[in-house]
């Protein structure tokens, strides 16, 4: 999902860049990618949840793996428009560093959504 990630920043940023897209308009950038990353995460969570499951067998696996990676998705298109922008507010280049930690914060974040999407499986499954 670090890639998602850097697309929405290199996205954001030029048009940042061009003056297409300010602060002003941030709530309808996140509404649009949350939209698109939902979509994305889907069809992509989707192809890969029918191979886990064809893999395993196992549907909590299924949607364990299927749901890290939606969450994870959407969690990249999300930073991907608020790094550039907390950038631009304040008053550092965005083109500097958004890229780098928009990957660095999804895959911190991905580990930590995968297993703790994990754990609550296993203690659902468990009891």
């Amino acid at each position: 999902a670090g890639i998602a990630g850097t697309q929405t920043v290199t996205i954001i940023v030029r048009s940042m860049a061009l003056g297409e897209r300010s602060i002003a308009n941030v709530w309808q950038l996140l509404l649009f990618e949350l939209v698109l990353s939902l979509a994305q995460g889907l069809a992509v969570g989707g192809i890969l949840g029918v191979a886990v499951h064809v893999w395993k067998n196992d549907w909590a696996l299924t949607l364990l793996v299927t749901g890290s990676l939606v969450l994870n998705l959407i969690l990249a298109a999300m930073a991907g428009v608020m790094v550039p922008m907390f950038m631009r507010v304040l008053r550092i280049d965005p083109a500097m560093a958004s890229a780098v930690i928009v990957t660095t914060a999804t895959d911190i974040c991905g580990i930590v959504m995968y297993l703790g999407l994990a754990s609550i499986f296993l203690t659902l499954l468990v009891s």
